[in-house]
Formats: structure tokens, sequence, C-alpha cells
């Protein structure tokens, strides 16, 4: 598809989109490092780079207590680890790897759409993505998500390049974001990049020639150079790994609902059908025009030019692919919805423009200033909330309680523990220093001859029970926790009673 440049903007617009864009994305950073890592996902994956990072494995994600981690591939933990490496244990180094890879993803697409579509659409197209809550959300989360989807992206722009080019060296870029999607989250890279392609290809009618145009000898043998070492080390470290990553994580997962099969945590359970809301709240506040759209439908086909139909096929291929392969799937979040959401931005756009019988038209200039000012409250309003109210985070992260216990010199120094499952939040900040236990293991600390701090949920000191309340002091309530100085004399003297009474 030759170049089609359409200007849709004057100088002042293009200037109110690019300063928008900016301060967004300066905001967006300077969150990386205020907002503290969130409990339980964010900071899990968090926790595994840092021990990556002090313990030079970089094989083997290790979970609590050392416990190997199957379910996800390690490109993600990597990105992270390096972070850590290079800025130290904290949110940013955690996170400014991932927030590159968004920045990466953004540039790839504007590079894209420039060169079919001329600057006007892949500058709104770009400002679309990078606005939209499900891409700022991942942008600077230490997640799977976003890796993976920054793979498949340069995995689809590639092949878009092989096929018109006939360009063998975009036909190893295709295999080599492959490879890095294997590495992101796994085989379901292969199939989200494979899925949008195939539809594409038959329903153009195209796919000897879509088959021809890549490289695969080559191709194939670069992918499992990137990818194979790994999942070979893995399994050899730790046997068992790849039935419980390609069996469980990527069949038993998604098709049994309520799957209590995961070693790391409790499977979400929803409706089949539930990724369609996903890609819609995933686009927002964009999604808001649809409405618009669906009442323009048939103005929007009258307008498509023969020469635009493989392009804009081709984009809608790529957005419904992950809705249509998750759409039986019960065990699901919204980020699974996150691949299809740069073409579901280029679209958006796109039809939007093909409302109009002109070329420059009003309501494309609206549209865009009307998201551009909702997307800049809505980010900017995040950003004071946590500067000005940062008790709002306390409930979902344990950097508080370890910055508290950290500024008390009398404290800081004794051994932590918290009553009930693990909160990885607190073994990242506590820096692994930190014991999660149960009822029996509150009573054993009795007898270890030193005093102990001890989390418990968050009640009156009189509330608490008895194992809690007569052995224990309270010292402060923060978020929905409360911490607990053991009176250790106290239970010594308990002890040794009951050693002299048996």
């Amino acid at each position: 598809m030759q170049s089609n440049n359409i200007s849709y903007f004057n100088a002042r617009s293009k200037r109110l989109l690019l300063a928008t864009l900016g301060l967004i994305w300066v905001v967006r950073l300077l969150m990386l490092a205020q907002i503290p890592l969130i409990d339980n996902s964010e900071s899990r994956y968090a926790e595994m780079a840092r021990k990556m990072a002090a313990t030079g494995d970089w094989v083997t994600p290790r979970y609590i207590g050392n416990q190997p981690f199957w379910a996800k591939p390690p490109l993600s933990m990597w990105l992270s680890g390096a972070g850590i490496k290079l800025f130290g244990e904290n949110e940013f180094g955690a996170r400014i790897f991932i927030f590159l890879a968004s920045c990466a993803i953004l540039l790839l697409l504007y590079s894209w759409i420039k060169g079919i579509k001329g600057k006007d659409t892949a500058l709104a197209a770009t400002f679309i993505l990078a606005t939209s809550s499900a891409f700022v959300i991942t942008s600077g989360t230490v997640m799977t998500d976003l890796p993976l989807c920054a793979s498949t992206t340069l995995a689809m722009v590639a092949y878009w390049h092989a096929i018109h080019r006939k360009s063998k060296w975009w036909g190893m870029v295709f295999f080599i974001a492959l490879g890095l999607g294997m590495l992101a989250k796994g085989p379901i890279a292969l199939v989200l990049t494979a899925l949008p392609i195939g539809i594409w290809l038959i329903g153009s009618r195209r796919l000897i020639e879509g088959i021809k145009c890549l490289p695969w000898i080559s191709g194939v043998l670069l992918a499992l150079a990137i990818a194979l070492p790994w999942y070979v080390l893995a399994e050899i470290r730790t046997p068992g790994f790849l039935n419980y990553f390609i069996i469980g994580e990527h069949w038993d997962r998604f098709l049994i609902k309520g799957w209590n099969g995961d070693l790391y945590g409790n499977a979400h359970s929803e409706p089949p059908g539930t990724i369609w809301y996903f890609g819609l709240i995933s686009l927002l506040p964009w999604t808001l025009i649809m409405p618009y759209l669906i009442f323009k439908i048939p103005r929007v086909f009258q307008n498509i030019q023969s020469e635009e139909k493989p392009y804009l096929g081709y984009l809608s291929a790529w957005l419904v692919s992950p809705l249509l392969f998750f759409t039986a799937a019960r065990n699901i979040i919204p980020t699974y919805a996150l691949t299809g959401i740069p073409a579901g931005a280029i679209l958006f756009f796109e039809l939007t423009a093909l409302t109009n019988d002109k070329t420059t038209n009003r309501i494309v200039i609206r549209y865009l200033k009307w998201g551009a000012a909702a997307s800049t409250i809505l980010i900017t309003s995040t950003w004071l909330l946590f500067s000005y109210f940062p008790d709002r985070m306390h409930k979902q992260s344990q950097r508080e309680m370890v910055k508290y216990i950290e500024s008390r010199s009398d404290l800081k120094e004794i051994p932590l523990s918290y009553r009930g499952k693990p909160l990885c939040s607190a073994w990242f900040y506590r820096k692994g220093q930190v014991n999660f236990i149960d009822d029996e293991g509150i009573k054993k600390l009795f007898c270890n001859h030193h005093p102990d701090l001890l989390v418990v949920p968050a009640r009156t000191d009189s509330a608490q029970p008895p194992l809690i309340h007569d052995h224990f002091t309270q010292i402060a309530t923060i978020g929905r926790f409360s911490l607990m100085r053991e009176n250790v004399n106290q239970n010594s003297d308990l002890v040794a009673a009951e050693k002299g009474n048996p």
C-alpha cells in the first residue's frame, strides 16, 4: 500500500497534541517512582526481579521462600532486574525499562503509520494509544503484559513490511519478535501473532503469498536461538517446569473454571465473553466515541477507498484476535486484551476520519481535543491524588509499613513477620527479610528469646485475638494492617512456666 499523506491538523493543533502527549508522559514518568508497588501481581514480579539482580541467577525466577516460579518466562523480570541493577532496589528501577518498552511501541507505531498514511494520522493514532487506559496503566507496571505487547506489535509491523516490501530483513525481524514473545509470555505470543495474520491472509485471499514472504528456515532458527536456550535451562534447573507452564498455564488456566492448579495465587473466574468488555475499557476514554461510530457505519463504509481495505482489514484482524481467542476463556484479566490495543488506537482514528466526506474536518479535531482534555485531567488527577493523599495507596502496598519500621532505630533491626498470606511488596521493600507465618508460627516466636515484630490485619487492640492481644503491644496502624511488638519478657516467663509444668 502506498503512502497516503492526509493533513488533518494545522500547526496549532499539532502543538496542542504534542504538548499534551509530552505532559502526560512526563507525569507518567514521575509516577514510576511515586506509586508504591501494588500487591500482589506487580510486587510479585518486582520481588522476583530483585532476587535475580541480588543473586545473579537470571535463569530461574524465585517466588516466596525461594520457590521456583514456573508461571511466566523471565523477559519482564530481566527488564526490571536490569533497572534495579542500574537504579537500585526501588520502584523506579523496577519499572523504568517497562516504561521504555512502552515508548518503543509508540515510536514503532508512529514510524509505521507515518509511512502508510502520513504524519497527521501517525500522530493521532500514537496519541490515542499513549492515552488509552490500559496502555497508561501497563506502561509503568511490573508485569508481563507490556513486554508481550511490545513483541506482538513488532511482529505485526514487521510482517506488514515483509509482505508489502518483499523484505527478507523484515521477515527476520518478525521471527526476532516471536522469539522475544516466547520469552515475554510463552506460546501465547505465537498465537496472538499467527491468528490475526492468518485471518487477514485468508480474508484477503493472500495465504500463499503470505506464507512465501517469510524466510522460514533461517527465521525459525533465529527465533529458536533467542528463546530455546532459556526453556532448556529452566527445565534442567527445575524439572517439571515445561509440563506446568505448557499444560497448566496455557490450557487448564483458560478452559477450566476456577482452575485450582495455580501454584502462585487464585485463578480468576469470569463469564465467557468478558474479554470483550475488557477490550472496551482498555481503550477508554476513546471508546466513548463508539456510539457515534456505530451510528455512522454506513458513511464509513461508503468512504473507504479500495486501496485502504487491506490496511483496515489488517488492523481489524489485529484488534479482534485476542478478543476472539479469549472469548471462551474464564480465567482472564483485563490486560489480556492489550495486544490488540495498538491496532485499536489506529482503527478508532481512521474510522472517525471516515465519518466525514472531507479529508480535513472539524469532527476529527474536536474528537482529539476532547480526548486530550479527558486524558490530561484523568492522569494529572491521579498523580495529584497520589502526591497529596498517599494514604490512599497504603491499603494496596506495604511500602509505608516498611518505611515506618526502618525509620525507627528501635525497630528496624528486629525480625519482622506477617500473619497470614504473603504480601510480596513486604518482601520487596524489606529486601527479603520478612517471614509469613500462621498461628503455630506465632507461638514459636515466643521461644526464640528475642523480640519480634508482627504485622496483622488492623483491628483495635482489644479486638485482636487472644494469641495477639495477650502477647503483643500495638505500635502503629498503617492502611489495613497493624504493627505489633512482642512482649518478650512476658512470653519468656510464660514459656518457662509451661516447661516447668508439663
